[in-house]
């Protein structure tokens, strides 16, 4: 089996010339930051409406028995909305 090197050295010197003059370039750096940034602003916005979701689910669930279900129920889908919603 013959194995030819200049073929895959000039594959990867190629491949690293694409990621060069397109990856690391300012202006995709910036849309890859503002992309970082909106994942995590809507994080932190999840985390605290589903905090604050959960303590008024609480509440409402002492209050009123019967409604400790529903309440429950509506918690469990919408809390897994909110991430995406913000996003």
């Amino acid at each position: 089996m013959n194995f030819n090197t200049t073929k895959v050295t000039k594959f990867f010197n190629d491949l690293y010339g694409w990621i060069s003059e397109n990856v690391f370039n300012v202006k995709t750096l910036i849309e890859i930051g503002l992309i970082v940034a909106a994942l995590i602003v809507s994080f932190v916005i999840a985390f605290i409406i589903r905090k604050y979701f959960a303590i008024f689910a609480t509440k409402i669930r002492k209050k009123w028995k019967f409604m400790s279900i529903p309440v429950k129920l509506l918690m469990d889908h919408l809390t897994g909305v909110f991430f995406p919603l913000f996003l």
